[in-house]
């Protein structure tokens, strides 16, 4: 089998999340979740001059705050914008980013202004989250790192973007759960629909729905944030196995009784498509290419798409499936390549054909190339 990789996913980057900051979900006091958000903004305060990474990240409240995630998002947001005081400043800052990969243009704009704050830590905090992110002030915020001063507390803290692995276990576990819950709510799409650009490609919502368009309908905050959330917990942290057999028994038993949750779940599965990186840590341990324990993952999910391709006619569900079919297929999952030529030729929508065909011109594209530099490199 050819070493596994994911043909579909692109490096994480820079959401922008439009309109309203996502509401707490139901069955729970808001007021109460409200007001214990606010104390542990409060509690965010005990930070020293001179933070450690072990003090900085090691804070109750980080934990609960992070642990929360959507419910906490108005809370947090909130004080990020609003607060004067210099460690809750940096800390918030920090959640967002590490909570979300990214924030919404306001708090983008308030963290990029973070960089000139007159406190050091501040400022090296603002400039590492904003030298990673998608568009971000690289070259100006690499300047600002290399400065002594601000060196020394960046080499200190030891923080980064997609900085999420300080979670303990058992609160990892948590911060999975909430995020899974939202998923299982169901009804993830916005409604009426409201469509992100491809491109310089705008669609129009009252046009009829086509499988290429289907994609780029807008997942709810809420939705949005799980998902990212979620992806963070299968690549970012570390601990990617045991979030894993979560998330494979909630897709493999889901009755698709809500497209728009069964699509967010395929979507959900690419990401454990890259899992193989370098945070696995039986890859660290093991120093291996590759996680062992994807095969089995990658054989289970194959069944879950054929079976979805075959029973829905749900335009999000049936583009999010072939994602993940193709993404099987250029991990070097043969079975899925297989799959993919019959339904090219035997899927009853010509739409489902018409995207099939178009993945495997490019799997085999790619493929070509890959045989032809392997001929260049054993001529040399």
């Amino acid at each position: 089998m050819a070493k596994l990789r994911s043909v579909l996913l692109a490096p994480l980057t820079l959401f922008l999340i439009a309109g309203s900051s996502p509401a707490v979900t139901d069955g729970q006091d808001p007021a109460n979740d409200l007001s214990q958000f606010s104390k542990s903004i409060e509690a965010l305060k005990t930070l020293s001059a001179e933070p450690t990474r072990k003090e900085f990240v090691g804070r109750r409240a980080m934990s609960e705050l992070m642990i929360n995630g959507s419910k906490a998002y108005p809370v947090i947001k909130e004080a990020f914008l609003t607060t004067d005081h210099w460690a809750i400043k940096a800390s918030t800052g920090f959640l967002l980013f590490g909570l979300y990969n990214g924030t919404d243009k306001e708090t983008g704009r308030r963290m990029r202004s973070l960089m000139d704050d007159e406190h050091p830590v501040i400022r090296v905090v603002a400039s590492i989250l904003m030298n990673n992110a998608c568009g971000g002030p690289a070259k100006e915020a690499s300047e600002i790192l290399s400065r002594p001063a601000e060196r020394a507390i960046k080499e200190r803290l030891n923080i980064g973007m997609f900085d999420v692995g300080w979670l303990s276990d058992e609160d990892s576990r948590r911060w999975v759960a909430a995020n899974l819950a939202i998923v299982e709510e169901g009804k993830p799409l916005t409604d009426p629909p409201t469509f992100r650009s491809a491109g310089n490609i705008q669609f129009d919502r009252n046009a009829p729905m086509t499988i290429t368009k289907a994609p780029f309908w807008d997942l709810k905050p809420t939705s949005y944030l799980a998902m990212i959330g979620l992806t963070n917990a299968l690549m970012q942290t570390g601990r990617g196995h045991q979030h894993l057999e979560v998330l494979m028994r909630s897709f493999e038993t889901d009755g698709g009784t809500d497209p728009g949750r069964m699509g967010l779940k395929f979507k959900l599965i690419s990401s454990l498509l890259s899992h193989q990186d370098r945070t696995c840590r039986n890859l660290q341990s093991a120093k291996a290419d590759r996680c062992d324990q994807l095969p089995g993952c990658m054989i289970r999910i194959l069944p879950v798409c054929e079976k979805w391709l075959d029973a829905s006619t749900d335009l999000w569900v049936l583009n999010q499936a072939i994602n993940v079919l193709t993404g099987l297929s250029g991990s070097g999952l043969e079975p899925a390549t297989k799959v993919m030529e019959q339904l090219w030729v035997g899927h009853t929508n010509a739409e489902v054909r018409m995207l099939i065909g178009r993945r495997l011109n490019s799997l085999r594209e790619r493929w070509a190339a890959e045989a032809a530099e392997r001929k260049r490199e054993d001529r040399r």
